[in-house]
Protein backbone atom coordinates (compact mmCIF):
# COMPACT_ATOMS: atom_id res chain seq x y z
CA UNK A 1 0.00 0.00 0.00
CA UNK A 2 2.63 2.35 1.06
CA UNK A 3 4.45 1.66 -2.34
CA UNK A 4 1.30 2.52 -4.53
CA UNK A 5 1.16 5.81 -2.94
CA UNK A 6 4.58 6.47 -3.32
CA UNK A 7 3.94 5.53 -6.59
CA UNK A 8 0.88 8.25 -7.03
CA UNK A 9 2.80 11.02 -5.67
CA UNK A 10 5.68 10.45 -8.07
CA UNK A 11 3.20 10.39 -10.96
CA UNK A 12 1.36 13.08 -9.53
CA UNK A 13 4.43 15.56 -9.27
CA UNK A 14 5.24 14.72 -12.75
CA UNK A 15 2.00 15.15 -14.35
CA UNK A 16 2.04 18.87 -12.36
CA UNK A 17 5.61 19.31 -13.28
CA UNK A 18 4.73 18.20 -17.08
CA UNK A 19 1.90 20.47 -16.92
CA UNK A 20 3.91 23.44 -15.71
CA UNK A 21 6.70 22.90 -18.44
CA UNK A 22 4.01 22.66 -21.04
CA UNK A 23 2.10 25.75 -20.24
CA UNK A 24 4.96 27.91 -19.88
CA UNK A 25 6.37 26.63 -23.56
CA UNK A 26 2.70 27.90 -24.44
CA UNK A 27 3.49 30.83 -23.29
CA UNK A 28 6.73 31.71 -24.84
CA UNK A 29 5.04 30.83 -28.30
CA UNK A 30 4.24 34.23 -30.11
CA UNK A 31 1.17 34.99 -30.33
CA UNK A 32 -0.64 34.44 -33.76
CA UNK A 33 -2.24 38.12 -35.19
CA UNK A 34 -3.71 37.83 -38.63
CA UNK A 35 -5.90 40.82 -39.76
CA UNK A 36 -7.93 40.81 -42.80
CA UNK A 37 -6.66 42.19 -45.65
CA UNK A 38 -8.74 45.18 -46.48
CA UNK A 39 -9.26 47.29 -49.89
CA UNK A 40 -7.27 50.23 -51.30
CA UNK A 41 -9.49 52.48 -50.38
CA UNK A 42 -9.59 51.42 -46.47
CA UNK A 43 -6.00 51.98 -46.67
CA UNK A 44 -5.67 55.43 -44.65
CA UNK A 45 -7.90 54.53 -42.23
CA UNK A 46 -6.37 51.20 -41.92
CA UNK A 47 -3.11 52.37 -41.76
CA UNK A 48 -3.94 54.52 -38.12
CA UNK A 49 -5.78 50.85 -36.76
CA UNK A 50 -2.61 48.71 -38.12
CA UNK A 51 -0.28 51.41 -36.70
CA UNK A 52 -2.49 51.06 -33.20
CA UNK A 53 -2.46 47.44 -33.17
CA UNK A 54 1.34 47.52 -33.91
CA UNK A 55 1.55 49.81 -30.64
CA UNK A 56 -0.91 48.07 -27.99
CA UNK A 57 1.08 44.45 -29.26
CA UNK A 58 4.44 46.22 -28.43
CA UNK A 59 3.18 47.49 -25.05
CA UNK A 60 2.14 44.34 -24.02
CA UNK A 61 5.64 43.62 -24.19
CA UNK A 62 4.05 40.03 -25.14
CA UNK A 63 5.88 38.40 -28.25
CA UNK A 64 3.36 37.98 -31.67
CA UNK A 65 3.49 37.89 -35.40
CA UNK A 66 1.34 39.90 -36.96
CA UNK A 67 0.55 39.47 -40.90
CA UNK A 68 -2.37 40.28 -42.90
CA UNK A 69 -4.55 37.40 -44.49
CA UNK A 70 -3.60 36.41 -48.61
CA UNK A 71 -6.69 38.03 -50.05
CA UNK A 72 -9.09 41.09 -49.12
CA UNK A 73 -12.32 40.30 -46.40
CA UNK A 74 -14.72 42.76 -46.18
CA UNK A 75 -16.98 42.52 -42.61
CA UNK A 76 -19.26 39.76 -43.43
CA UNK A 77 -16.77 37.61 -44.65
CA UNK A 78 -13.53 38.77 -42.19
CA UNK A 79 -16.17 38.19 -38.77
CA UNK A 80 -17.23 34.81 -40.23
CA UNK A 81 -13.66 34.19 -40.23
CA UNK A 82 -12.79 35.30 -36.74
CA UNK A 83 -15.54 33.00 -35.45
CA UNK A 84 -14.16 29.76 -37.38
CA UNK A 85 -10.57 30.91 -35.50
CA UNK A 86 -8.71 30.08 -38.24
CA UNK A 87 -7.74 32.77 -40.84
CA UNK A 88 -8.64 35.97 -38.91
CA UNK A 89 -7.84 35.93 -35.09
CA UNK A 90 -8.17 39.69 -34.99
CA UNK A 91 -11.06 42.38 -36.42
CA UNK A 92 -12.00 45.49 -35.85
CA UNK A 93 -15.27 47.31 -36.65
CA UNK A 94 -17.99 49.00 -35.19
CA UNK A 95 -19.62 47.16 -32.34
CA UNK A 96 -22.45 45.82 -31.52
CA UNK A 97 -24.72 43.40 -28.93
CA UNK A 98 -23.96 40.60 -31.23
CA UNK A 99 -20.61 41.19 -31.91
CA UNK A 100 -19.70 41.35 -28.29
CA UNK A 101 -21.70 38.24 -27.61
CA UNK A 102 -20.68 36.52 -30.13
CA UNK A 103 -16.52 37.54 -29.49
CA UNK A 104 -14.03 38.81 -27.09
CA UNK A 105 -14.41 42.67 -27.27
CA UNK A 106 -11.07 45.04 -26.18
CA UNK A 107 -13.56 47.91 -24.95
CA UNK A 108 -11.63 50.61 -25.73
CA UNK A 109 -12.55 52.72 -29.04
CA UNK A 110 -9.97 52.50 -31.63
CA UNK A 111 -11.07 56.05 -33.38
CA UNK A 112 -12.49 57.52 -30.12
CA UNK A 113 -15.81 58.09 -31.50
CA UNK A 114 -15.25 59.33 -34.37
CA UNK A 115 -16.90 56.47 -36.39
CA UNK A 116 -19.64 57.91 -35.24
CA UNK A 117 -19.48 61.04 -36.97
CA UNK A 118 -20.56 60.75 -40.27
CA UNK A 119 -20.65 62.81 -43.11
CA UNK A 120 -22.31 61.81 -46.51
CA UNK A 121 -21.47 60.57 -49.78
CA UNK A 122 -23.92 62.02 -52.43
CA UNK A 123 -24.36 63.03 -55.90
CA UNK A 124 -22.96 65.79 -56.70
CA UNK A 125 -25.79 67.55 -58.20
CA UNK A 126 -27.69 66.52 -55.47
CA UNK A 127 -26.17 69.25 -52.85
CA UNK A 128 -28.76 71.66 -53.52
CA UNK A 129 -31.22 69.73 -51.47
CA UNK A 130 -29.06 68.74 -48.75
CA UNK A 131 -28.49 72.79 -48.43
CA UNK A 132 -31.71 73.18 -47.51
CA UNK A 133 -31.80 70.32 -44.87
CA UNK A 134 -31.22 71.34 -40.86
CA UNK A 135 -33.40 68.45 -39.16
CA UNK A 136 -33.85 65.04 -39.00
CA UNK A 137 -36.88 64.96 -40.08
CA UNK A 138 -35.81 66.89 -43.16
CA UNK A 139 -33.60 64.54 -43.70
CA UNK A 140 -35.69 61.20 -43.07
CA UNK A 141 -37.57 61.53 -46.72
CA UNK A 142 -34.08 60.53 -48.17
CA UNK A 143 -32.43 57.25 -49.04
CA UNK A 144 -29.59 56.25 -46.89
CA UNK A 145 -27.01 52.90 -48.22
CA UNK A 146 -25.25 50.84 -46.00
CA UNK A 147 -22.70 48.01 -46.46
CA UNK A 148 -24.14 44.57 -45.86
CA UNK A 149 -24.29 42.98 -42.06
CA UNK A 150 -23.37 46.80 -40.53
CA UNK A 151 -24.37 47.68 -37.05
CA UNK A 152 -25.35 51.32 -38.57
CA UNK A 153 -28.06 49.92 -39.76
CA UNK A 154 -30.29 49.62 -36.83
CA UNK A 155 -29.39 52.53 -35.53
CA UNK A 156 -30.24 54.44 -38.64
CA UNK A 157 -33.72 52.47 -38.97
CA UNK A 158 -34.44 53.54 -35.39
CA UNK A 159 -34.17 56.77 -35.84
CA UNK A 160 -36.99 57.02 -39.09
CA UNK A 161 -34.44 56.69 -41.75
CA UNK A 162 -34.83 54.31 -45.01
CA UNK A 163 -31.83 52.37 -45.26
CA UNK A 164 -30.99 49.68 -48.28
CA UNK A 165 -27.75 47.64 -47.63
CA UNK A 166 -25.47 46.38 -50.65
CA UNK A 167 -22.49 45.32 -51.04
CA UNK A 168 -19.77 47.75 -49.54
CA UNK A 169 -18.22 48.85 -53.05
CA UNK A 170 -21.64 49.15 -54.69
CA UNK A 171 -23.09 51.26 -52.63
CA UNK A 172 -21.13 53.67 -54.17
CA UNK A 173 -22.35 53.09 -58.03
CA UNK A 174 -25.84 52.97 -56.06
CA UNK A 175 -25.10 56.76 -55.31
CA UNK A 176 -23.74 57.81 -58.59
CA UNK A 177 -26.18 56.14 -60.61
CA UNK A 178 -28.50 58.14 -58.34
CA UNK A 179 -30.92 55.46 -56.72
CA UNK A 180 -29.73 56.29 -53.63
CA UNK A 181 -29.22 59.36 -51.78
CA UNK A 182 -26.70 59.28 -49.29
CA UNK A 183 -23.80 57.21 -48.03
CA UNK A 184 -23.14 57.73 -44.10
CA UNK A 185 -19.61 57.36 -43.85
CA UNK A 186 -17.22 58.10 -40.40
CA UNK A 187 -15.20 61.24 -41.02
CA UNK A 188 -11.79 59.24 -41.63
CA UNK A 189 -13.63 56.86 -44.60
CA UNK A 190 -15.50 59.93 -46.83
CA UNK A 191 -12.38 61.35 -48.51
CA UNK A 192 -10.47 58.23 -48.81
CA UNK A 193 -13.12 56.64 -50.27
CA UNK A 194 -13.75 59.47 -52.70
CA UNK A 195 -10.16 59.47 -53.76
CA UNK A 196 -10.45 55.57 -54.69
CA UNK A 197 -13.89 54.79 -55.91
CA UNK A 198 -14.44 58.50 -57.44
CA UNK A 199 -13.03 57.92 -60.61
CA UNK A 200 -15.04 54.80 -61.27
CA UNK A 201 -18.20 57.44 -60.41
CA UNK A 202 -17.52 60.68 -61.20
CA UNK A 203 -20.68 62.38 -60.18
CA UNK A 204 -20.26 61.55 -56.20
CA UNK A 205 -18.65 64.11 -53.52
CA UNK A 206 -18.31 64.29 -49.99
CA UNK A 207 -21.39 66.54 -48.85
CA UNK A 208 -20.13 69.80 -47.39
CA UNK A 209 -23.12 71.24 -44.56
CA UNK A 210 -24.24 68.35 -42.39
CA UNK A 211 -22.55 65.93 -40.06
CA UNK A 212 -24.82 63.20 -38.46
CA UNK A 213 -23.67 62.16 -35.03
CA UNK A 214 -24.42 58.88 -32.76
CA UNK A 215 -22.54 57.04 -30.25
CA UNK A 216 -21.10 54.70 -31.51
CA UNK A 217 -17.30 52.70 -31.25
CA UNK A 218 -14.89 50.59 -33.15
CA UNK A 219 -13.30 48.16 -30.95
CA UNK A 220 -10.99 45.04 -31.70
CA UNK A 221 -12.82 41.67 -31.36
CA UNK A 222 -11.01 38.31 -30.90
CA UNK A 223 -12.20 34.79 -31.26
CA UNK A 224 -13.70 33.41 -27.65
CA UNK A 225 -11.50 30.91 -27.95
CA UNK A 226 -8.34 33.37 -27.86
CA UNK A 227 -8.36 35.09 -24.56
CA UNK A 228 -4.69 35.15 -24.50
CA UNK A 229 -4.53 37.32 -27.58
CA UNK A 230 -7.45 39.44 -26.25
CA UNK A 231 -5.98 39.83 -22.57
CA UNK A 232 -2.31 41.20 -24.49
CA UNK A 233 -4.68 43.77 -26.82
CA UNK A 234 -6.04 44.95 -23.51
CA UNK A 235 -3.01 45.36 -21.76
CA UNK A 236 -1.04 46.91 -24.32
CA UNK A 237 -4.35 49.39 -25.08
CA UNK A 238 -4.49 50.40 -21.15
CA UNK A 239 -0.68 50.99 -20.89
CA UNK A 240 -0.78 53.16 -24.02
CA UNK A 241 -2.77 54.99 -22.46
CA UNK A 242 -1.16 55.67 -19.23
CA UNK A 243 2.24 56.37 -21.14
CA UNK A 244 0.32 58.88 -23.62
CA UNK A 245 1.88 56.84 -26.53
CA UNK A 246 -1.39 56.03 -28.12
CA UNK A 247 -2.92 60.27 -27.39
CA UNK A 248 0.56 60.62 -29.43
CA UNK A 249 -0.18 58.42 -32.33
CA UNK A 250 -4.35 59.65 -32.48
CA UNK A 251 -2.60 63.00 -32.94
CA UNK A 252 -0.09 63.17 -35.24
CA UNK A 253 -1.17 60.73 -37.46
CA UNK A 254 -0.86 62.03 -40.75
CA UNK A 255 -4.59 60.42 -41.95
CA UNK A 256 -6.70 61.21 -38.74
CA UNK A 257 -5.09 64.93 -38.19
CA UNK A 258 -5.78 65.32 -42.51
CA UNK A 259 -8.97 64.04 -42.21
CA UNK A 260 -10.50 65.99 -39.02
CA UNK A 261 -9.08 69.68 -40.56
CA UNK A 262 -10.62 68.57 -44.16
CA UNK A 263 -14.19 67.58 -42.71
CA UNK A 264 -14.60 71.13 -40.98
CA UNK A 265 -16.78 70.01 -38.09
CA UNK A 266 -17.30 73.34 -36.37
CA UNK A 267 -18.87 74.63 -40.08
CA UNK A 268 -21.27 71.71 -40.24
CA UNK A 269 -24.59 71.51 -39.24
CA UNK A 270 -25.08 68.85 -36.70
CA UNK A 271 -28.31 66.46 -36.48
CA UNK A 272 -27.70 63.78 -33.08
CA UNK A 273 -29.58 60.86 -33.38
CA UNK A 274 -29.69 57.90 -30.44
CA UNK A 275 -27.71 54.68 -30.32
CA UNK A 276 -29.90 52.61 -28.22
CA UNK A 277 -27.95 49.28 -29.13
CA UNK A 278 -25.15 50.08 -27.18
CA UNK A 279 -24.74 47.67 -24.39
CA UNK A 280 -24.68 48.12 -20.89
CA UNK A 281 -20.37 47.19 -20.55
CA UNK A 282 -20.33 49.84 -23.73
CA UNK A 283 -22.17 52.93 -22.33
CA UNK A 284 -20.16 52.55 -19.16
CA UNK A 285 -16.37 53.31 -21.09
CA UNK A 286 -14.63 56.24 -19.02
CA UNK A 287 -15.41 59.66 -20.78
CA UNK A 288 -11.65 60.10 -21.37
CA UNK A 289 -11.46 56.75 -24.19
CA UNK A 290 -13.88 59.21 -26.18
CA UNK A 291 -12.47 61.93 -28.74
CA UNK A 292 -14.75 64.67 -27.24
CA UNK A 293 -13.52 64.63 -24.14
CA UNK A 294 -10.14 65.96 -25.23
CA UNK A 295 -8.47 69.03 -26.46
CA UNK A 296 -5.37 67.71 -28.35
CA UNK A 297 -6.50 69.00 -31.46
CA UNK A 298 -6.56 73.17 -31.86
CA UNK A 299 -9.22 73.04 -34.50
CA UNK A 300 -12.37 73.82 -33.19
CA UNK A 301 -14.26 70.94 -31.57
CA UNK A 302 -17.26 69.73 -32.99
CA UNK A 303 -19.85 70.22 -30.41
CA UNK A 304 -20.05 74.04 -31.61
CA UNK A 305 -22.32 74.74 -35.00
CA UNK A 306 -20.84 77.11 -37.33
CA UNK A 307 -22.20 80.60 -36.49
CA UNK A 308 -26.63 80.99 -37.48
CA UNK A 309 -27.09 77.55 -37.35
CA UNK A 310 -28.68 75.13 -35.15
CA UNK A 311 -27.04 72.19 -32.79
CA UNK A 312 -28.78 68.93 -31.87
CA UNK A 313 -31.64 69.69 -34.28
CA UNK A 314 -33.68 66.42 -33.94
CA UNK A 315 -36.32 67.61 -34.21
Amino acid sequence: MRGLTTIVIVMSFFAIYGHGKTACAQSEQPLNVIYPLRVEAEKGPHDFILATLKLVLDKSEIPYKMRPTSIPMQQTRAMERLKDGKDVTIYWAGTSPEFETEFLPIRIPIMRGLLGYRLMIIRKDRQKIFDTIMTLSQLAPLHAGQGLGWADIEILKNAGLSVTAAPYEHVFKLINAGRLDYFPRGITEAFPEIREFGPANPDITVEENLVLVYPFAMFFFVNKDNPELANAVTLGFQKAYEDGSFLALFARHPHIRAIIDQAHLSQRTRIDIANPFLTTATKEIPARYWYQADKIFEAPQPHSPAPGKKANLTD
